[in-house]
């Protein structure tokens, strides 16, 4: 296993991790607490000594490996149709971010102010407002659009339609990384095989880890 399919799958994981928590929160109201704080600390981890410690450590993108390798294992069926458009949109933003460097320089200097503000001791609620303030100003003014799925009683809150905007940044976040790392969406079809093996093998190093802790 190379360190560049490590890399990409890890990347590729929290742009999956993302669309995921997107749909719990626009669908039922809610989504995963742990998977949640982790992406949205990732947007304001700016040059981090190592890949995981953008999400805290490799754990705090398990949600989303395990949906990269139920992905690659059983196809897109198995993750549910809005997963599969979110990701996809996700990245078509992140393209149309790369194209308008001055929403890219907008976007860093709000995201250095927003890591200088905000630590660990802040709360879901205070990521999700500060961030879903940041996306306004800058994913939202881009030509493409996400659209989102949902329940109306949900999306009408502001507390949840703050909390869709912040883990859409997170998309973006992690979607900008994997390109860096050579990311592509031809290389979900032609490198099938190297990331699948790579995804169920970091799985499988966090389970063979949780087997070794004593309750």
């Amino acid at each position: 296993m190379s360190d560049q399919s490590d890399a990409q799958v890890i990347a590729l994981a929290g742009v999956f991790q993302a669309a995921h928590l997107v749909n719990q929160a626009a669908r039922n109201g809610w989504a995963d607490e742990a998977a949640t704080q982790s992406t949205l600390e990732s947007v304001v981890a700016i040059d981090p000594p190592k890949l995981v410690d953008v999400y805290g450590g490799i754990e705090g993108v398990k949600l989303g490996l395990q949906l990269v390798a139920a992905l690659l294992r059983r196809g897109a069926g198995s993750l549910g149709p809005e997963v599969v458009q979110y990701v996809f949109s996700v990245v078509q933003a992140t393209r149309h971010l790369r194209r308008r460097s001055d929403v890219v320089e907008r976007l860093g200097e709000e995201l250095r102010a927003a890591q200088s503000a905000l630590g660990k001791d802040y709360a879901r609620q205070a990521y999700a407002e500060r961030l879903a303030h940041i996306y306004q100003n800058t994913l939202s003014t881009l030509d493409y659009r996400i659209k989102i799925f949902g329940a109306p009683q949900f999306l009408q809150r502001s507390d949840i339609s703050d909390l869709v905007r912040a883990l859409l940044l997170g998309g973006v976040r992690a979607a900008w990384l994997w390109h860096q790392l050579g990311g592509r969406r031809w290389r979900l079809l032609f490198d099938r095989n190297r990331l699948k093996a790579s995804a169920l093998q970091l799985c499988a190093n966090m389970d063979a880890g949780d087997a070794r802790t004593p309750t």
